[in-house]
């Protein structure tokens, strides 16, 4: 049986990119975003995707990656989305 979840958010002026990916996954997982296994840090340079969206700025663009299963969207105008990969999606015949 494959699993689908799909979110899509849309960055508010006080919280970044990286927050909005934690708070996003944790939400989904009903958890609290301290508790993400592993850190989000161990994947992606927190500080580095947050300066790459805000250099971005009205540009189109984005970066793409995986975290807990997640492949997770962040584009220009600092949309966020995540979609769960199920193992049926990720493996071969």
């Amino acid at each position: 049986m494959k699993r689908s979840r799909s979110v899509e958010t849309t960055l508010t002026e006080d919280v970044n990119a990286s927050e909005r990916i934690l708070r996003t996954i944790a939400g989904v997982e009903g958890m609290d975003p301290i508790e993400l296994t592993p850190p989000l840090y161990s994947v992606v340079d927190p500080e580095a995707l947050d300066a790459f969206v805000e250099s971005l700025g009205e540009r189109s663009g984005w970066i793409e990656f995986d975290y807990r299963g997640y492949q997770v969207t962040v584009d220009g105008a600092g949309g966020v989305s995540v979609h769960l990969v199920d193992a049926d999606e990720t493996s071969g015949p």
